[in-house]
């Protein structure tokens, strides 16, 4: 039996990066959430008390929470282009702390159809965007040499 879970192979938030649109770095990034995967889809039968189940559509949604910046913000990922929403792509690389790091990536497909701000009192302004995952999550682990 495997045994995983070692200190090294833990990726720290410290270590990851999320690119926007495939060339904008939010440095500021405090908090990326994805959740994905496909709807189970339940129906009854007759003589047992047991549901069938199977897979339906593949669903999710993402949401990314940053520093607000006056030097670029998510407003503009949430704008409409011709009544509808631009797909975004978002890719979250994490690297671990290992002497020879692995890294991964997740890449992420959406349409960002919200942003919030959060101001209080004696803290940063935060800015977040969220929206509806359009694709399957595309995510590579890799060795960097």
């Amino acid at each position: 039996m495997a045994s995983y879970g070692t200190q090294a192979a833990a990726v720290f938030s410290n270590n990851c990066t999320v690119t926007v649109g495939g060339t904008d770095v939010f440095a500021l990034g405090v908090g990326v959430r994805v959740e994905v995967g496909n709807d189970a889809i339940t129906q009854s039968v007759i003589g047992t008390d047991n549901n069938m189940v199977g897979a339906g559509t593949y669903t999710g949604t993402i949401t990314i929470d940053q520093l607000y910046s006056t030097e670029k913000d998510f407003i503009s990922l949430t704008e409409l282009t011709n009544g509808q929403y631009p797909e975004t792509t978002i890719k979250l690389a994490m690297q671990d702390s290992a002497t020879s790091p692995k890294t991964g990536t997740l890449t992420v497909y959406a349409y960002l159809n919200k942003h919030s701000f959060d101001a209080k009192e004696n803290s940063f302004v935060r800015h977040s965007v969220s929206g509806i995952v359009t694709n399957q999550t595309d995510r590579v682990a890799e060795v960097v040499a």
